[in-house]
């Protein structure tokens, strides 16, 4: 009976020691994991459905692994929205983090394929992802990814944008992009008289060109003398404005847009993941 009694004895004693190993194996191994740099070998999907480029890093900066940073290759920048200033702005970096509904905490997983998601953790309810801007004192979401190196209007980009399709309206209240615009037009227009941008004359035509890694239409005079200037903007040789945007990538109807900014009108597509512009 003693025996049996010392064998139970020592045997509780290494159950414990071994879950407290356990806990602590469990709490180094997190500790590790937190502020451990990993880069994206491919570009990946945000919850959203925002492609972020390959170089991308990231890392957890909780224990819990409950949050991580990403942090854009150079030459990007999110395209942000504060909902409590109804203002849009642009940022390197962001956070994602997973939130229990209920009691418990919920952790942050990478897939190649499915990009950034949430597992539950000892989360009793559901976990709760989303994508905060810095500096994180105001309520801000992700709405894009920029291709900030394309700072000015061309005809080509080395890289596109993604965005929602409230980030496609969005860009346009970025000051640094609307002054890109101006500032081409007001070139262009200096010693040329401006059309009338809701129905231009056959003296003007389109150009379609690349802005932070965004397709856009504008209106310039039918000069061969402006390719001396411009020579990357692509021309066409039209009188007549953008008829149509079609859906190339995703699914959805494309739909053309314009908007007055400063003075000027810009045209662009909204309506699926990528749409080709018509005219």
């Amino acid at each position: 009976m003693k025996k049996n009694a010392f064998s139970f004895l020592v045997f509780s004693i290494s159950a414990l020691l071994c879950v407290v190993a356990c806990k602590q194996n469990l709490l180094s191994s997190k500790q590790e994991t937190k502020g451990k740099i990993q880069t994206l070998n491919a570009a990946s999907l945000l919850q959203n459905g925002i492609e972020i480029p390959k170089g991308t890093q990231w890392h957890y900066t909780r224990e819990n692994q409950s949050e991580i940073q990403i942090t854009l290759p150079e030459g990007y920048a999110f395209l942000l929205y504060d909902h409590d200033e109804n203002t849009f702005s642009i940022s390197t970096e962001t956070d994602y983090s997973c939130t229990c509904d209920g009691n418990g905490s919920c952790i942050v997983v990478y897939n190649s394929d499915l990009g950034f998601g949430c597992l539950q953790g000892s989360c009793d309810r559901q976990c709760i992802g989303k994508y905060v801007g810095k500096p994180k004192k105001n309520k801000k979401t992700v709405e894009g990814v920029l291709y900030i190196a394309n700072d000015m209007l061309d005809a080509q980009t080395q890289a596109k944008a993604s965005l929602t399709e409230f980030g496609k309206k969005g860009i346009f209240q970025l000051d640094s992009f609307r002054n890109e615009i101006k500032r081409t037009y007001d070139l262009i227009y200096k010693y040329v008289e401006k059309p009338n941008f809701d129905n231009p004359s056959d003296r003007y035509v389109f150009a379609t060109c690349y802005l932070y890694g965004y397709e856009v239409g504008i209106i310039v005079p039918k000069d061969e003398n402006l390719r001396k200037y411009f020579p990357n903007l692509q021309l066409k040789d039209t009188n007549d404005k953008p008829k149509s945007c079609s859906c190339t990538e995703g699914s959805g109807t494309c739909k053309l847009e314009k908007t007055g900014l400063l003075g000027y009108v810009a045209y662009y597509c909204t309506g699926c993941k990528t749409c080709t512009m018509h005219f």
